[in-house]
């Protein structure tokens, strides 16, 4: 198995800025420090190319950013849609990754679990007609974006929901995928545990809320707590 990371553009902003920076190195510094000491280094991908973008995004929308008319904070992240930057997303990284490894044969089947405070809404449109990508969304239902896009399987935390609920719907919405259609279909075992079904996995706040969040040095690599109380999930 391969982990990948990837850290270096830090920009500089002011402290107690609404975006934390720096959670990813330490969310980097938190799975290494969990992982066997024979396991190596967390793997740095290569930057995308353009042809590799405009397997998700529009070519003209790739012209407009490589032209400068763009602002671009962190990188890629799951707000981004095919024609547009959203919530200080301008390239959509996890939906450019399954499009290249469906291009290129390296997976049928792809799971996305996004654990973000925020609903993965340009993932979701992404991959809405898409059988063979299934969509997964552990998110605050009253936080952004106000108008989501339908995932494969949401699963809203209320306001005040602490790590509990959110370790147990994490739980919840894995199996559920790995039980549902696009991980069976065509008399298929399911397969999370080769390169044609790995997750893909998302775990980032850029906006966070105090209200919804998991310390990753304490719960990473931990099992889910099951004492969620009932109705702390909405499906």
């Amino acid at each position: 198995m391969r982990i990948f990371s990837s850290d270096p553009f830090v920009l500089p902003l002011p402290e107690r800025h609404r975006f934390p920076m720096e959670k990813y190195v330490l969310l980097g510094e938190a799975v290494e420090d969990s992982l066997p000491r024979d396991f190596g280094s967390l793997a740095v991908p290569a930057p995308a190319t353009d042809e590799e973008l405009e397997t998700v995004h529009a070519p003209d929308y790739v012209i407009r950013v490589s032209d400068g008319i763009s602002v671009n904070l962190s990188g890629g992240t799951h707000h981004a849609f095919p024609d547009r930057g959203e919530g200080f997303c301008v390239f959509n990284d996890v939906a450019v990754a399954a499009r290249v490894l469906q291009r290129e044969g390296l997976a049928r089947r792809i799971g996305i679990v996004d654990l973000d405070v925020h609903q993965g809404n340009g993932t979701a449109f992404i991959f809405r007609d898409d059988p063979d990508v299934f969509t997964l969304s552990v998110h605050g239902a009253n936080n952004y974006p106000f108008r989501k896009e339908p995932s494969d399987l949401d699963l809203e935390l209320p306001d005040g929901a602490g790590d509990g609920p959110f370790l147990e719907a994490t739980r919840m919405g894995v199996e559920r995928g790995l039980r549902g259609r696009h991980f069976h279909h065509r008399g298929d075992p399911p397969q999370h545990r080769s390169p044609g079904a790995g997750p893909i996995r998302r775990m980032e706040d850029p906006r966070p809320s105090p209200s919804l969040g998991v310390n990753p040095q304490k719960h990473l690599g931990s099992s889910p707590s099951h004492k969620s109380k009932p109705g702390a999930l909405r499906p």
